[in-house]
């Protein structure tokens, strides 16, 4: 159409307000995007991913115990919610951490594990690996695996249990290798 003709600044009109139009609804749509959801998310700390490379960011997003996304703060905080927001005010978080070593077979935890596994929940240890310090013992350190979803257990003997029977490698492998809770061989008593 010729632009100087009615009908063509009718044309033009129309296609410039189309034009509005769609880039209204394109970034009316886009803003109004909902949030994705997560159980945690902590902004403003020096967060090491632990890859190759060490690379530092500001922002974690969580969600079933399991990293979402890593990003600057303004982007994770813009991409997710959470009732759990946590301002780290520049403090390290290490993500993947799981307590590696201890003992709650042991008496003194018997009649507090309730309150233990509360206490490692709200403080958000995930996983924990029951290390086992002798044979004798090593069933209760099993049970406790097997009835807890997030402990694990080790079959070993510390060094310090001079008078229970020390086990051979081939008992050490067959044991672990019958039970998936096991995770690990051994107590070496470098703690």
């Amino acid at each position: 159409f010729d632009e100087e003709t009615e009908l063509g600044k009718y044309f033009q009109k129309k296609h410039f307000g189309n034009s509005i139009i769609s880039i209204i609804l394109f970034f009316l749509l886009h803003s109004c995007t909902p949030k994705q959801k997560a159980d945690l998310i902590i902004y403003n700390a020096k967060i090491f991913s632990l890859d190759s490379a060490m690379t530092e960011f500001e922002s974690i997003a969580i969600k079933k115990g399991k990293i979402l996304e890593l990003g600057t703060s303004e982007f994770i905080l813009k991409k997710y919610q959470s009732e759990k927001e946590i301002d780290a005010e520049k403090k390290f978080v290490y993500p993947g951490f799981i307590d590696s070593h201890c003992h709650l077979d042991f008496p003194e935890f018997q009649s507090r594990l309730p309150e233990v596994l509360a206490n490692m929940k709200s403080s958000q240890v995930s996983h924990a690996l029951c290390v086992s310090v002798d044979i004798p013992d090593f069933p209760n350190v099993l049970k406790l695996a097997q009835e807890n979803d997030n402990l694990y257990a080790s079959v070993g003997v510390h060094p310090d249990y001079e008078d229970t029977p020390e086990p051979s490698l081939d008992f050490l492998v067959d044991t672990a290798s019958q039970h998936s809770k096991i995770v690990a061989i051994g107590e070496t008593g470098l703690d």
